[in-house]
């Protein structure tokens, strides 16, 4: 460069690095360290990320093409905008040098590699820059490069391919680029490409060029010169690329964005049935096609290929599209057609496809030879019996009789004083004062976290290769329930714990003074796998009875005897189902005064539709006898796999209706509501009243609640929720972490601080990283990383690990899924319990008919039948009735509507102030992340705050269950989670204590219904400036995911001291109303003594 010009190449080159700095730190590098994060549940639309407009499946096709190509734009909008900016830097600042071409073609690629690389932008946003680089006089082997490096080479990209895919793979992509930059392209420039690689510059090019050097000296001999000529040549350099490339760039989005409006991509789930070797080829030819034409945003190559690789699609064809998807584009091909020849357009199109191609069939050849190894070894490895390599862990701790209970640990029952005079007929009130407690008023945080063992709970697990199971639900999550099932006047614990341990049905006694004792249950050692629980008073004497269910399809109830449960009391509810009950609900459904329950049931997954197993029922509690039922099956609508449920006045005409809480999908409908007769009837609610009532995509939580003090109900529907409108990638990425960050999040350096004697200090971290290791590596064989069990270092957990890859790809998958890579060896030495799933699973399959499910769903979008979701951006849903009776969804405006994988959501006072919180338990067995607990605080008018490590309530555990009860009576409601890899958490709430509160409790001896479940509660009280404040609860029997919180309304007061008037709707349809001073500080028992 002559010295001359070295004022104006220092300008435009400090520039473009403040360019470059702005851009990889705000913008390219958070954004794809954000997606790495979120690895497969990356929100994604048609052809990029989050979308800026909604598409409905309904909507005409020219509106979602339209719609989608809009989409595309804002998703490559900062990208292309750094693009063109930088590519007229490039264009302004090369030409300085006298040369910058290099001769030798290999040379050139090589140069092209190392700019291109750390760029970080698409396909789509690398052809500025690449042409660019071409106009400004460098080789064509360097603007080529440049061109395929830049969305390929990424280290972020390249991190985040391994995480999510074989090493193999991630390698085989690598190699077979670098070939495609250092070899292909220059050795085609030099055989091939002469003409092409020799060329001129473009007539337009080299005129703009030459532009910028008429009389360049005299613009050079000051800096104000040189300033002057350089914004010149930069706006001149901008304008050229906008004016030649930009209306291509249009053209290539809608090109995609047609293509695959035309054939979606969660259609390729379905291809590769039944396929041979040569119908193999064609598939992955048009796959190649299809990955090489779309103008695929950065990361999408990875992200896209993972999430259809967990849908159903082969190894070897997420090959094709991991290596075509975002390599070329059809945009790439319509530049170097129309600058340089058409000729080597369709070579470098061609030669992607077929790179695309060989990775495929590599792909197929490494993976079954690493599952054929594996193979191998768990043959040597023959179980001599069932659960050999994962045997049951069978509880060292002692369960106490109910007897034993009385003798060693009973405190005297909670003291409850009659109310001086009832004023109301038929109502008798007592009360009780909160406990003072221990709780440390002035913490820094509103609750303090400890294990369960601190408190007496001991919840031992395990992860063996079960976890790997991900479909598998009914195992992979725990359950709870609160309530007093010694009527001592404190709640005690009902679990289903970690299904790996013997046994897994615990109950967990209160003994007043903040810890519990575990007490004896008749279990016989058919009874395991306990899967879901509950606590409700069935036959009407006053005392809550155990509910559960077992994966076998077996359901029970063990009637409590004044506090003891003895075998002679424990009886199957209904016939054994094919499937598993997941989900309970209780509620009198006639007003008769009984308590009917909702079985809702889950099978095998989402994707099959109207399987038998997944049928629900209620059982119709019979006048007669108060311990028997009949079976009344749910007619109409979709047999869906239904997580949750919950009996609630849906249409507003006194009669109980049934929200059932769907996790499938049929085009953009899920859910069911059924509308009561109120005589124990429930039929499909049909299309006209669905149109008023959104529902969600994969329900696995539905709660109501008054968020604004209105005493009107909202619903909160909880779905996998990792993104809104209102958020952008890395604000959800903002809420996870890596998932090898766990050991550290759970602080467990804290705990080794006072190791056991004689212990390894650091016994538990090193057994949290040992779990993590092979955690991960179930979950990457989940996600069909079949390589992932090679590096784990502990002999056992590497055979597991192996035996869920074996058994996992040769059982729990549609059997053409690993046509070209499973061997024919059988393999059984999984356990009976891991194999039940895969056979449920391969009869499911043998039974699901594609062609036939594609007409059932559409003729259930015509019917209307399923609820049509709220909205389709990930987000969750809160449903408020407006004047008109359509309920809308507003939980975007209310912040709530980001939820991780939600699990249980529930509406709770957690601060007493008188408003309601939001607790979200969140996280998933396949998940390359961490997903946190979610607290969020209402701060006034229904508008919520994310307050989550504020309020001392973090958890990155896999949490499913949670119930909110007051653990030692002293007026604040904690919070006790059941994770799945993790101890019992027990959040002890301790700055609500500052606020007032009172609790009110129903006892209704008139009916069977003795603890008034569905009863609705409200209360009046007035503040010092004499303004009323009205508040409503209520008594819930359903609703959130396999959680019940303790049956107790709860009301904070803030500084209130006293209410003035309490008014219940009992659940037969009678009203209260008792007026009088109700003293805060207090938990009021109201009781319907039984008729004379």
């Amino acid at each position: 460069m002559d010295t001359a010009r070295l004022k104006p190449f220092l300008i435009l080159f400090v520039l473009s690095a403040a360019l470059c700095i702005h851009f990889w730190t705000t913008s390219r590098y958070p954004d794809l360290n954000a997606k790495a994060t979120l690895s497969a549940t990356a929100p994604l639309s048609s052809l990029g990320f989050v979308p800026l407009f909604e598409i409905d499946p309904g909507d005409p096709l020219w509106k979602r093409i339209a719609l989608d190509t809009v989409n595309w734009m804002e998703t490559n909008r900062r990208g292309m905008t750094f693009a063109f900016l930088f590519g007229a830097f490039l264009l302004a600042m090369l030409p300085l040098f006298r040369t910058i071409r290099i001769k030798n073609g290999f040379a050139g690629s090589l140069f092209g590699l190392g700019v291109g690389t750390p760029l970080g932008v698409c396909v789509n946003c690398a052809v500025p820059i690449a042409k660019a680089v071409r106009d400004a006089g460098a080789s064509l082997q360097t603007a080529l490069a440049v061109l395929i490096a830049s969305p390929t080479m990424n280290i972020v990209v390249v991190s985040l391919m391994f995480t999510v895919f074989p090493f193999y793979v991630g390698m085989g992509k690598i190699l077979l680029t670098l070939l495609f930059i250092l070899v292909v392209i220059p050795l085609s420039c030099r055989l091939w490409f002469k003409t092409e690689a020799a060329a001129e510059l473009p007539a337009a090019s080299k005129k703009l060029t030459e532009c910028f050097f008429t009389q360049d000296a005299p613009k050079f001999t000051s800096w104000g010169g040189a300033v002057h000529w350089a914004v010149q040549s930069y706006l001149k350099s901008l304008w050229f690329l906008l004016k030649t490339i930009l209306p291509l760039m249009i053209l290539s989005g809608f090109l995609g964005t047609v293509i695959v409006t035309l054939m979606p991509w969660d259609s390729l789930g379905h291809i590769g049935q039944d396929t041979g070797f040569l119908q193999s080829l064609l598939i992955m030819a048009g796959l190649a096609g299809l990955g090489t034409f779309v103008p695929a945003p950065m990361a999408f190559d990875v992200i896209l290929p993972s999430v259809l690789l967990q849908a159903g699609l082969p190894l070897q064809y997420a090959a094709v599209l991991l290596l075509t998807l975002g390599t070329f584009s059809i945009y790439a091909f319509l530049i170097v057609w129309r600058f340089i020849s058409f000729r080597l357009a369709c070579f470098m199109f061609g030669v992607t496809m077929a790179l695309g191609m060989t990775a495929g069939l590599a792909a197929a050849a490494f993976d079954a030879a690493v599952l054929g190894k594996a193979e191998r070894n768990v043959t040597a490895q023959a179980a001599p019996q069932d659960n050999y390599h994962d045997p049951y862990l069978i509880r060292t701790d002692t369960a106490l009789s109910f007897a034993e209970i009385l003798e060693k640990h009973a405190a005297a029952p909670v003291a409850f004083t009659e109310f001086d005079s009832a004023p109301v007929e038929g109502i008798e009130i007592s009360w009780a004062a909160f406990t003072q407690g221990d709780r440390d008023r002035d913490a820094d945080k509103l609750f303090t976290r400890i294990n369960g063992e601190a408190a007496g709970i001991e919840m031992p697990y395990r992860l063996s290769y079960i976890i790997g199971q991900i479909g598998n639900l009914a195992m992979n999550t725990q359950s709870v329930a609160a309530g007093d099932v010694h009527n001592n006047g404190r709640p005690d614990l009902l679990i289903a714990g970690d299904p790996e341990t013997l046994p897994n049905l615990l109950l967990y006694i209160n003994t007043g003074n903040g810890r519990f004792v575990r007490q004896e249950l008749p279990l016989t050692e058919d009874i395991r796998d306990v899967i879901s629980v509950a606590l409700a008073d069935l036959d009407g004497d006053g005392w809550l009875d155990i509910v559960f269910s077992t994966y076998y399809g077996e359901n029970y109830v063990i009637y409590n005897d004044k506090g003891d449960f003895r075998a002679e009391n424990m009886r199957q509810l209904g016939e054994t189902l094919e499937g598993i009950t997941s989900a309970f609900a209780f509620a009198d459904t006639a007003r008769r005064g009984v308590l009917d329950i909702f079985l809702g049931n889950w099978s095998v997954g989402p994707q099959f539709l109207d399987a038998p197993h997944s049928g629900n029922v209620i059982l119709r509690a019979r006048d007669d006898d108060p311990r028997s039922y009949d079976v009344i099956a749910l007619e109409g609508g979709a047999t869906g796999e239904t997580l949750t449920a919950l009996f609630a006045d849906l249409n507003g005409n006194g009669h109980l209706d049934l929200y059932v809480g769907n996790d499938y999908v049929v085009g953009s409908r899920s859910d069911e509501i059924y509308l009561g007769d109120g005589a124990g009837g429930f039929t499909p609610a049909g299309a006209e009243f669905n149109k008023k009532f959104p529902g969600a995509h994969s329900t696995m939580s539905i709660d109501r609640a008054d968020i604004t003090g209105d005493l009107r109900f909202e619903y909160y529907i909880g779905q996998i929720a990792y993104m809104t409108q209102t958020a952008s990638v890395a604000d959800a990425a903002e809420m996870r972490r890596e998932h090898n960050l766990l050991c550290s999040l759970e602080r467990l350096h804290d705990h080794a601080s006072a190791p056991p004697p004689g212990g390894n200090p650091d016994a538990a971290l090193e057994k949290c990283v040992r779990e993590t290791e092979f955690r991960n590596a179930l979950i990457r064989v989940t996600n069909f990383v079949t390589d992932a069990c090679e590096n784990l270092i502990d002999e056992n957990e590497r055979i597991m690990c192996e035996i869920h890859l074996v058994n996992f790809r040769k059982h729990c998958v549609p059997p053409e899924y690993a046509r070209l890579s499973a061997q024919d060896a059988e393999t059984a030495t999984a356990s009976e319990r891991y194999m039940r799933y895969c056979r449920m699973f391969q009869e499911a399959t043998k039974r699901k008919n594609f062609s036939a499910r594609a007409a059932r769903d559409h003729a259930l979008e015509k019917s209307g039948t399923l609820l049509k979701a709220a909205n389709n951006d990930n987000s969750n849903i809160l449903l408020r009735r407006g004047a008109d009776g359509v309920y809308k969804d507003t939980a975007l405006e209310k912040n709530i509507g980001y939820g991780g994988w939600t699990w249980n959501a529930r509406f709770a006072d957690l601060t007493n102030n008188g408003l309601q919180d939001l607790y979200i338990a969140n996280g998933y067995a396949a998940s390359f992340s961490l997903d946190n607990n979610i607290f969020y605080r209402n701060t006034g008018g229904g508008v919520f705050a994310e307050e989550t490590n504020a309020s001392g309530l973090s958890d990155y555990s896999y949490t499913a269950a949670f119930a909110a009860l007051d653990i030692d009576g002293n007026g604040a409601l904690d919070i006790v989670t059941v994770p799945t890899d993790a101890p019992l958490r027990i959040f002890r709430n301790n700055k609500a204590l500052r606020n007032n509160a009172v609790q009110i409790e129903l006892r209704d001896a008139a009916t069977r219904n003795s603890h008034g479940i569905g009863a609705e509660i409200i209360i009046t009280a007035r503040d010092e400036d004499g303004k009323e404040h009205r508040q409503i609860r209520e008594i819930k029997g359903g609703g959130g995911y396999k959680s019940f919180d303790q049956p107790v309304a709860h009301f904070g007061l803030g500084k209130i001291k006293k209410i003035e008037a309490i008014e219940i709707s009992w659940p037969d349809g009678t009203q209260s109303r008792i007026e009088g001073e109700f003293p805060a500080g207090r938990r009021w028992r109201i009781t319907r003594p039984a008729a004379e």
